[in-house]
């Protein structure tokens, strides 16, 4: 891994989100729960550890638990030129604004 790779705690909505973003860019979806890693600080099946594969962009996510504190953010936005063709960089693009006026996981 040569450059930053996004780590978000999210509110309870990792599976959702990296689910939909695995169909955004046309990758597999690892989850591991909180039950798998012997964890008890949560519900079983939140996810303790998710990430992307075999795509054209590194992401990863777990659910927050007890006290850390879920990703917030504004005003940010993350370049993917030179990540994948131009039309799936596209599709992908036209995919998330379809979803993001409503509510992004």
């Amino acid at each position: 891994m040569t450059a930053p790779t996004p780590y978000l705690r999210l509110p309870g909505t990792a599976r959702e989100a990296l689910t939909f973003y695995g169909d955004v860019f046309g990758c597999g979806v690892q989850l591991h729960t909180l039950d798998e890693f012997n964890r008890t600080d949560g519900p079983p099946d939140a996810v303790a550890h998710g990430y992307l594969v075999d795509g054209p962009v590194t992401l990863y996510a777990s659910d927050a638990t007890g006290d850390e504190p879920s990703f917030r953010c504004e005003g940010m936005m993350l370049s993917l030129l030179g990540t994948d063709t131009p039309s799936n960089l596209r599709r992908g693009s036209h995919a998330h604004r379809r979803t993001a006026r409503s509510s992004p996981p």
